[in-house]
């Protein structure tokens, strides 16, 4: 169950602090650790979130950026701290699209990404692809190359995916005149 951070800062901060150079994490984690103090956002524009399982133990952390301006919901990070499948962190993640993307007006972009050497790349893949047959929405991959380096030394490409909304200003030619 997805549950507001704020309430569990000190464990999450312990669980980041952890994961520094952990090698499951070296796709997650830059090349000087990821020493990120999770503070709440007081704008409003970013929420963050962690992932609760029934021993109330956090087994993730999820921040998305809403940004009303653009329309646009950013998965702007999100990670599992438990070694097998986190299969109820993915549904609760995806249940939160939902709602702040497919099923608002006012939202017209979702956007999110990840390196390319990184193993939830296929599943990510995957998501994009259904949404790339899906004639109401518009999709954008784009690679940014050797811009993320691992704590290892190994510089990696990152992907960047997009997924808009075909409405009344958008087709999938671009913006209407």
């Amino acid at each position: 169950m997805l549950k507001f951070a704020g309430l569990y800062l000190d464990e999450l901060n312990k669980k980041i602090a952890e994961m520094s150079f952990k090698e499951r994490y070296k796709y997650v984690v830059g090349s000087n650790g990821y020493s990120k103090i999770i503070e709440i956002n007081k704008d409003g524009s970013m929420q963050q979130f962690v992932e609760i399982n029934e021993n109330n133990e956090v087994t993730g952390y999820l921040e998305v950026l809403i940004d009303y301006q653009c329309k646009t919901f950013y998965i702007d990070f999100a990670v599992s701290f438990i070694d097998e499948n986190n299969y109820q962190f993915i549904k609760d993640i995806y249940k939160l699209v939902t709602e702040q993307f497919i099923n608002n007006k006012d939202i017209a972009k979702l956007q999110w990404g990840a390196t390319t050497s990184n193993p939830i790349k296929k599943s990510y893949d995957k998501i994009y692809e259904r949404f790339e047959k899906n004639p109401k929405y518009h999709c954008q991959y784009n690679i940014f190359y050797m811009c993320f380096r691992t704590y290892d030394g190994k510089l990696l490409d990152q992907c960047n995916y997009q997924i808009i909304k075909i409405n009344d200003y958008f087709n999938r030619d671009g913006f209407k005149d």
